[in-house]
């Protein structure tokens, strides 16, 4: 936030580093195959995208921007 990125790619940023993890990725490959660890990993981003999406056109600009200032008044 403090290098000005948009609210909505980092939301999307944050989803999908939560969601996509390489041990929890080749678990899943070991434990219940390829098919469904590529539909849970396309699942997950899809849904990240979308949600962050609705996010981003459900809070209005002067949230986000109370947003953005609360993260400069940090230092």
């Amino acid at each position: 936030m403090r290098k000005e990125a948009s609210l909505l790619n980092i939301m999307i940023f944050i989803g999908a580093w939560s969601t996509t993890k390489i041990p929890m990725l080749l678990f899943e490959v070991a434990s219940m195959g390829w098919r469904f660890m590529l539909a849970r990993l396309t699942a997950n981003i899809l849904f990240v995208v979308l949600s962050a999406y609705l996010v981003q056109w459900m809070i209005g600009s002067a949230e986000k921007a109370r947003i953005f200032a609360n993260t400069r008044n940090l230092d």
